[in-house]
């Protein structure tokens, strides 16, 4: 393996690694960002499906022309979603950046001597950079490096 492959290797598990340490977080890293995504149960890895393939396929982000996604939705238990995905073509490979927000409403504690507090059940921001390179044949390469915080 040549230095730069190695050195390209270590870079992508440096990213990737710390993101299965996230248990309570893992669904928001997971959460499909578009109805094509979910109607296909996240098997979106064979498909060129621009801003459908954040979190599911980065190889899939491949575009011929720029798209922009954007997504909210708020659940019946005050939960939130939001997320903010584009994609651009640009001299054969395709870059793309997103970002996302999570946030679980808020959670009332008492204590067993009754003091009361209300509490952020779980917040999570998540922003995303990557792209896909077409490889010839039918075949095509992807990376995404996501940065987060989860509280």
């Amino acid at each position: 393996m040549s230095p730069r492959a190695l050195s390209a290797t270590a870079f992508l598990l440096a990213v990737a690694l710390p993101a299965a340490a996230a248990t309570t977080a893992g669904g928001t890293l997971r959460r499909a960002v578009s109805a094509r995504a979910s109607g296909m149960a996240d098997a979106l890895t064979a498909v060129e499906s621009g801003t459908d393939a954040f979190g599911v396929n980065p190889a899939g982000l491949l575009a011929k022309r720029p798209e922009v996604r954007s997504l909210f939705s708020h659940g019946s238990v005050e939960d939130s979603f939001g997320f903010l995905g584009t994609v651009v073509p640009w001299r054969g490979a395709t870059f793309a950046g997103a970002v996302a927000y999570y946030d679980a409403g808020r959670i009332d504690i008492i204590s067993a001597a009754g003091a009361r507090e209300t509490r952020s059940a779980q917040r999570d921001m998540i922003g995303t950079l990557g792209g896909g390179l077409p490889l010839g044949g039918g075949l095509s390469a992807g990376g995404l490096a996501r940065f987060y915080r989860f509280e």
